[in-house]
């Protein structure tokens, strides 16, 4: 960013920029290695201005994990207004897989989002306190509507697990869109999935794989997915992991 384009911002927009400028420092490097002057020259700013905005590293640090979080749960208030049930239930599946996998793909990402498995990554080399509170907060309005559509299908008999294997499968659902998140962080795939070239297919797979794992009868999973409805409501990819 030039001089002239940094004295135009507002205060507001100044900070999403040295957030965002430092956003793939820390997922590059880690948190310790990174210094407040690195963050300031790639923001444009002095280092006095930008601690006008954030008291510190950690705080800096902190921001971003909370921006981080606002964009993880966008989609999770979207599907709160719908009606706990089996559909809901299967299009929450097919959101979340689809915001972590496609959301961390070049060219579908929104800016910053293609760094984030790398911010949970290094955490959990170090830590894990960055990857520990980033998922207790953005999996939280997730995981709880999810646990209570599941609890509806189970009623219908859409699904044949009982509750608490179910409450598993949300997690180990999750846990699949990351590791595939996590396997193209060289900038390609490692592994040579079978149809991996075209990466909604390989949702595709990844989410019926899912739904069965939460216990989903074939028949629930037949009647209520419908990827390309889900494609038109949710295409858009707002998160990952």
């Amino acid at each position: 960013m030039n001089a002239a384009a940094s004295d135009r911002l507002t205060g507001e927009e100044r900070r999403e920029a040295i957030l965002a400028a430092a956003l793939p420092l820390f997922a590059s490097k880690g948190f310790d290695a990174v210094t407040t002057r690195e963050v300031a020259e790639a923001s444009g700013v002095s280092e006095a201005l930008l601690y006008r905005h954030f008291a510190g590293k950690r705080a800096l640090y902190d921001a971003i994990q909370h921006s981080c979080v606002i964009r993880a749960t966008a989609d999770a208030q979207r599907l709160e207004s719908l009606p706990d049930s089996t559909s809901t239930l299967v299009l929450a599946t097919y959101v979340l897989l689809r915001n972590i996998q496609l959301g961390s793909l070049p060219g579908e990402a929104q800016p910053g989002e293609t760094e984030m498995p790398r911010l949970i990554l290094r955490s959990l080399l170090t830590d894990g306190a960055f990857a520990r509170a980033f998922m207790q907060a953005a999996a939280a309005p997730w995981q709880a509507k999810m646990e209570r559509c599941a609890a509806v299908a189970i009623a219908a008999g859409d699904i044949e697990n009982d509750l608490e294997t179910t409450h598993l499968g949300v997690w180990f659902t999750h846990h699949v869109a990351a590791a595939l998140a996590f396997f193209r962080l060289p900038g390609q795939s490692v592994i040579d999935y079978p149809g991996g070239a075209d990466p909604e297919r390989l949702l595709d797979q990844s989410v019926r794989f899912g739904l069965r794992g939460l216990g989903l009868t074939r028949a629930a999973i037949a009647t209520h997915y419908n990827p390309q409805a889900f494609a038109v409501l949710f295409g858009t990819a707002a998160s990952h992991t």
